[in-house]
């Protein structure tokens, strides 16, 4: 059984794109829950199509949410035990607005000056 989580918060500099050594796309982002010295960082990696399209529109700054699979290890620095926080985005939500693509059909018709 494998949980899922729903992570909020800011993007941390911008989403990368890159490619496994299989030849498959993939993103890859840091994503600040909370702030201060309560801040939890999330290593975020994104592997269909739809979640890294949507990260990738995401710049340094922006509020997104994540949800996915993850997981939390340990690790040793300075002699202190650490904790790394990871996700597989299966969905990214953004509070980013995608500009709409003008199709021709979608336009105004454009005034018409009564004279």
């Amino acid at each position: 059984m494998t949980a899922s989580a729903l992570v909020s918060g800011r993007i941390y500099r911008d989403p990368e794109r890159k490619v496994s050594k299989a030849g498959k796309p993939f993103a890859v982002a840091k994503l600040r829950e909370g702030a201060g010295d309560s801040a939890v960082w999330w290593s975020v990696a994104a592997f269909s199509e739809e979640a890294c399209e949507e990260l990738l529109r995401l710049k340094d700054g922006d509020a997104a949410a994540v949800s996915g699979p993850f997981t939390v290890t340990t690790y040793e620095r300075k002699g202190e035990i650490r904790l790394n926080h990871s996700i597989i985005a299966d969905r990214v939500i953004s509070a980013r607005r995608a500009k709409k693509r003008e199709r021709e059909d979608d336009r105004v018709p454009a005034y018409e000056d009564a004279r």
